[in-house]
């Protein structure tokens, strides 16, 4: 799991009385080499959860620019009522789009909750050890009277956040006050009450006066160049991502304060821009419109309306035979796709049924013609002639203007014949073996077809056929 923060954290270890409260402070450093949208949490390091007064006093979100550091303080708030023990807990930081991958975490912080003034029951042999710290007690009271403590740092010329982490490990608590000072860089704290050096306890509230920042308008801004604008603000920008079409990804939509806002603030708030997760649209064609509409609601897409219909084979009645968006293309979640549907091919008139000219057998000697108009061997008006070279290169050559079609040697009848392209060449014999139906148009224009039925003698052979002429 690769690590994308660095947490540097000023405690591990912290007392604190039932009904107190405490700040606890964490740098966060990016060190992934790029812009990171962060998520912030608590996690226990001994049980299920932190208690519930273990909280993030910023908002759960970060945005940290490459090699940027940002303070993230955790408040810790015991009611009166809690009861005492110990508890631990670390600051889990991970980045929002890989939750479980990209996930770093603080040292374990240990958090003991303790009425004041109470102490433990010790054994019998730690008293001497007891009595020679109370003496030792007796001496720091002495020293600090006759010695006094500096008192509360000057925090002047601080930057507000770093004199807020400071007051914190202090135990001191912050009200910052904004006041116009134009010659100062915004963020600066100006002055303080108590004043440095007074004396001051745990618990105390210093009141910090910060030179103002006043918000600017950011709506139509870059996220890059509002981070920038807000640098001097120190502290977290709560960043909220909206798809939307209407502006350009990470544009600023809304802002909260308001421009013209005197900071500092608790926090500032950003909705910015961002693209619009498209999905990818499946392919329904061949399907059903039911069966389409389930197939593209699984990717959260709808099925649209019928755009038209197409005549075809390729598909059943009422199929999907044309999509628009295609297949392949991107769309918005709740994008409509419609559709064109699958109708039957209308069925050609057949018009007349064919009549037959004549049919019949034929014996064709080898080198003898005959015609198919009226089933005769030999003399005139002959449409084919058995051909033969030599005694292995026979022929069946169209003549008188007759043309053949051999094609798939089917039996393809008079609408099959009627369809077939037809060649004026002769055809080997070897490509119209027995068994085999030939096309003919004859000399006189009439369609028949012919059925090779055997091919008879080792010497001059002679072809057996049966043929149909029509009209």
């Amino acid at each position: 799991m690769p690590s994308i923060v660095d947490i540097d954290q000023a405690q591990t270890a912290i007392d604190i009385e039932p009904g107190g409260e405490a700040t606890l402070s964490f740098d966060v450093a990016n060190t992934a080499g790029r812009t990171l949208d962060l998520g912030l949490n608590t996690t226990s390091a001994t049980g299920p959860a932190p208690p519930d007064w273990v909280s993030l006093a910023d908002p759960p979100r970060l945005t940290l620019a490459p090699s940027e550091t940002k303070r993230v303080v955790v408040t810790l708030a015991p009611g009166a009522d809690a009861p005492p023990g110990e508890t631990g807990f670390r600051l889990r930081v991970f980045e929002r789009d890989l939750p479980e991958e990209n996930v770093d975490r603080s040292d374990v912080v240990t958090v003991t909750v303790a009425p004041a003034g109470t102490t433990k029951r010790r054994p019998g042999w730690l008293i001497p050890a007891g009595l020679a710290a109370v003496a030792l007690i007796v001496a720091g009271v002495l020293a600090l009277v006759l010695w006094p403590s500096p008192g509360l740092p000057d925090f002047r010329d601080y930057r507000v956040a770093e004199a807020r982490a400071q007051l914190g490990e202090l135990g001191v608590g912050v009200e910052e006050v904004a006041v116009s000072a134009p010659d100062a860089e915004p963020g600066t704290v100006l002055g303080q009450e108590p004043a440095p050096g007074e004396a001051f306890e745990e618990g105390d509230v210093v009141r910090l006066e910060v030179a103002a920042f006043v918000m600017p308008d950011l709506v139509g801004r870059s996220l890059a160049d509002a981070d920038a604008a807000l640098a001097a603000l120190e502290q977290p920008v709560a960043v909220e991502m909206r798809e939307t079409d209407d502006a350009a990804p990470d544009t600023v939509l809304a802002q909260r304060p308001e421009p013209g806002t005197v900071l500092p603030v608790p926090e500032a708030a950003l909705t910015v821009a961002a693209e619009v997760a498209l999905v990818e649209v499946p392919r329904i064609v061949g399907l059903q419109p039911r069966a389409a509409a389930e197939r593209l609601g699984a990717q959260g897409l709808e099925l649209g309306r019928q755009t038209g219909t197409r005549a075809t084979g390729d598909f059943e009645e009422g199929a999907v035979v044309e999509q628009d968006p295609p297949a392949g293309a991107s769309a918005r979640p709740g994008a409509q796709v419609s559709f064109v549907a699958a109708v039957p091919v209308p069925r050609p008139d057949p018009g007349p049924r064919p009549v037959t000219f004549s049919t019949g057998p034929l014996e064709v000697p080898q080198t003898w013609t005959f015609d198919l108009d009226r089933g005769g061997v030999g003399g005139s008006g002959a449409d084919l002639w058995f051909q033969a070279e030599t005694m292995d290169q026979l022929f069946i050559a169209p003549r008188d203007g007759a043309r053949i079609a051999v094609g798939d040697r089917s039996n393809r009848g008079f609408d099959g014949c009627g369809r077939a392209s037809y060649s004026a060449d002769r055809v080997p014999l070897g490509r119209i073996p027995v068994g085999s139906y030939v096309c003919v148009r004859t000399g006189e224009g009439r369609i028949s077809q012919f059925r090779l039925n055997a091919v008879e003698g080792s010497g001059p052979r002679t072809l057996q056929i049966g043929y149909t002429t029509w009209r």
